[in-house]
């Protein structure tokens, strides 16, 4: 397989550091269930482009959502990394 990486484009980079002064005070957050009401709120406060189209999905009995560009390349993922297991 092969890796791709692509350079942060100015708009996304102001994005981002707009993003970290936010968090800079907030309190930090744990991934569990009571957390979910700040990352609700966060998401809500954040629109979407208008070139993404939104279908629910489900991956191995794990709802969720399934965000496509509009003109993505069939062929191409995006993959985010998880917890790897400390005996693989």
């Amino acid at each position: 397989m092969s890796v791709i990486k692509h350079e942060i484009s100015s708009s996304d980079a102001q994005a981002l550091r707009a993003m970290r002064a936010m968090f800079a005070g907030a309190p930090k957050l744990k991934f569990e269930p009571a957390s979910r009401a700040a990352f609700d709120e966060l998401i809500a406060r954040t629109p979407p482009p208008e070139t993404i189209s939104f279908e629910q999905g489900e991956v191995g009995g794990v709802p969720g959502w399934w965000c496509r560009p509009k003109h993505a390349d069939d062929t191409a993922v995006v993959l985010y990394p998880g917890r790897v297991s400390d005996d693989l």
